[in-house]
């Protein structure tokens, strides 16, 4: 959508509860779409926001609006390509005035932010507009501190997605202070969405995924960054092929650091066992595919995808840190070993490679544990209690409509 002072007047979304939303994709994407399509269901008139570089949603219930500005496109200037920081201050601006030019129709009551950078231009285009924020990941380096505090200071609530990132968010001083209130972080958990359609079977979710029908398959499912820690998971099968227990490890996802991961598979010498599968839809459905999951991150808010492996009956090994703790209860539904430790996670993998029963009473604790989780329409419960509390009226029945569309 234009937005630099074209005549055109951008679409105006209907709901006066706006969810915006940056670049959108694994678990912070799964939760837009799944809690989004139960406050439809319960009569929450919404709408979904999605800043340029998100891909689009699927709100099921709301409306999605048309993009307010181009924030996160990459901008290089100069000759050599250096980086170039006055265009992502222009490209700030124009998403700034894109989201006013947005709200001139029918304001919001209610802006929902979720992620940093959308509560940053919330907080810049609309200050006057109750505002909720979303943490869905720790907040990086000094500059991201300040500007979570800066949002926080001027929203109604804060959410964090697990107990550990709220902890930590109130920590760090970034946290609502309501009228007479001391400052607070809600916790909101991601729900775990209940599969559409059956897991496919372990033959076929290997033969989809490129993996050998017999022999042991250790894999995971993640964004290919540091934080995630596949460089560890790689050293680990390296440890326990040495140890002499061959395994073959599927990775689905990418990521900035596929290449160099695919370049330390290669100086391991396990680069015939490793399979790249790349980013996948429904990737929970593959899950039978492998017979230990490893969420090996070194940082971790929460862990929509071993949620989703414990709920699909999956041994899962995962670092001890962040959100994983509050998933995982060690030796009871799941094992959790140091981050960045590939020496415990190889022990760990080999114990576990090695005793089917042990697997087998891991998965069974897992499954268990994964059914009293809130579902989609228990979190969108949620919301509607939070909005109710810091921005009465904002949740007010939506109007009957027909079929879904983009407004």
């Amino acid at each position: 959508m234009p937005v630099d002072g074209a005549a055109d007047e951008p679409a105006v979304p209907p709901g006066p509860v706006w969810w915006l939303v940056g670049p959108a994709a694994g678990g912070l994407r799964t939760y837009v779409e799944t809690v989004g399509r139960h406050l439809a269901a319960v009569g929450v008139d919404w709408a979904v926001v999605p800043l340029v570089g998100a891909p689009r949603l699927q709100p099921a219930g709301g409306v999605e609006a048309d993009t307010p500005g181009n924030l996160w496109a990459a901008h290089r200037g100069g000759p050599a390509g250096a980086p170039d920081p006055w265009p992502a201050v222009r490209a700030l601006a124009e998403t700034v005035v894109g989201l006013r030019r947005l709200a001139r129709g029918r304001p919001p009551r209610l802006l929902h932010a979720h992620g940093l950078r959308a509560a940053v231009v919330a907080t810049l285009a609309l200050p006057h507009t109750p505002l909720v924020v979303t943490l869905h990941t720790f907040p990086r380096g000094w500059w991201q501190r300040q500007a979570a505090r800066w949002v926080a200071r001027r929203s109604r609530a804060v959410v964090a997605v697990s107990r550990s990132l709220a902890t930590w968010a109130a920590a760090h001083g970034i946290a609502a202070a309501a009228p007479g209130r001391p400052p607070q972080v809600h916790v909101l958990r991601p729900p775990l969405a209940r599969p559409g359609r059956a897991a496919l079977p372990r033959r076929r979710a290997r033969r989809i995924l490129g993996l050998p029908e017999l022999g042991p398959v250790v894999g995971t499912v993640a964004r290919l960054s540091r934080e995630k820690g596949v460089d560890v998971l790689l050293r680990a099968v390296a440890l326990v092929h040495h140890a002499g227990h061959p395994v073959s490890c599927v990775v689905v996802g990418s990521g900035p650091d596929e290449p160099g991961l695919r370049r330390l598979a290669r100086r391991l010498g396990i680069e015939p066992w490793v399979r790249w599968a790349g980013p996948r839809e429904g990737a929970a459905r593959l899950l039978r595919a492998i017979d230990v999951y490893v969420q090996p991150s070194r940082h971790e808010a929460y862990g929509l995808a071993v949620a989703e492996a414990m709920a699909a009956a999956r041994p899962v090994v995962a670092s001890r840190t962040g959100g994983l703790v509050e998933l995982i209860r060690d030796g009871v539904d799941g094992r959790l070993v140091p981050p960045g430790d590939a020496h415990a996670l190889a022990r760990v993998l080999l114990g576990l490679l090695r005793d089917e029963r042990a697997r087998q009473r891991l998965a069974r604790a897992a499954v268990a544990r994964a059914s009293r989780w809130p579902d989609g329409a228990q979190v969108a419960r949620q919301h509607v209690q939070l909005y109710a509390e810091v921005a009465p009226g904002a949740v007010a029945p939506a109007p009957r409509r027909g079929r879904n569309r983009r407004a």
